[in-house]
């Protein structure tokens, strides 16, 4: 093959493999540009952070450890929220469940990553999830535009659709080793600015962070500096 040919054919496989990537993601930028990311991931626990119930099974019977398939599948979940929460991310929970239940695994089981420090917000109780949603939504002072919720059952997911279709409803497949890569590509908390630790987001919450045009603008600024900088990286159209 001749090295124009060789060029020409790169250029066309990188556009035809990417293209929709590219234009997804700078999607998810300008949306995060414009304030439209997600600032608060609500989880459900039973079978969402860990296999099993918490409350038929007890401590010892969920599924949430190193070297079990299953158990990893649940960390990976916990790994990626407090991913998004050094990022800034609030992290709350919303399960049918006895509280005082739903808080051992936090407390007690030594697999758990995820702890009571790091959730915002703690709803567990008998109450339909919308309505639990909304209460986390009044005390964190966030409209239902800035919520994402996780939940492995179909019938909770719908009636969150239904009643609340502001809130992000990822839908989940059936295997759990899926989980987080599916709530990861849904892409509900691109960003364009960090925040370490999650103390930003726990300093301006409840409440609005406060805005500065002249700050978004230099954002703006320097997102299409980067864009320019690296305008001849990018697939040719032909």
């Amino acid at each position: 093959m001749a090295r124009s040919d060789r060029v020409e054919h790169g250029k066309t496989a990188v556009f035809a493999n990417i293209f929709a990537a590219i234009c997804e993601h700078v999607g998810r930028l300008l949306g995060s540009m414009r304030g439209k990311s997600r600032r608060c991931l609500i989880l459900d626990l039973d079978n969402t952070l860990w296999g099993g119930v918490i409350g038929d099974d007890g401590l010892e019977g969920i599924q949430i450890a190193q070297g079990d398939a299953t158990g990893e599948a649940y960390l990976e979940v916990q790994r990626l929220a407090l991913s998004l929460r050094s990022r800034g991310v609030v992290l709350a929970v919303s399960s049918k469940n006895t509280d005082e239940i739903a808080r051992k695994p936090f407390l007690e089981h030594k697999e758990m990553l995820l702890k009571l420090d790091h959730i915002a917000v703690f709803q567990a109780n008998w109450n339909d999830k919308a309505t639990n949603i909304k209460a986390i939504a009044d005390e964190l002072s966030l409209g239902m535009e800035s919520m994402a919720f996780l939940d492995d059952n179909p019938v909770e997911r719908g009636l969150v659709r239904q009643m609340l279709p502001e809130v992000a409803v990822p839908e989940l497949p059936p295997d759990p080793a899926l989980y987080a890569r599916t709530l990861s590509a849904a892409g509900y908390f691109e960003t364009t600015r960090f925040f370490g630790g999650g103390h930003a987001a726990r300093r301006f919450l409840p409440g609005q962070q406060p805005t500065c045009r002249a700050a978004a603008q230099c954002r703006r600024h320097r997102v299409l500096s980067c864009v320019t900088e690296h305008a001849d990286q990018l697939p040719v159209v032909r």
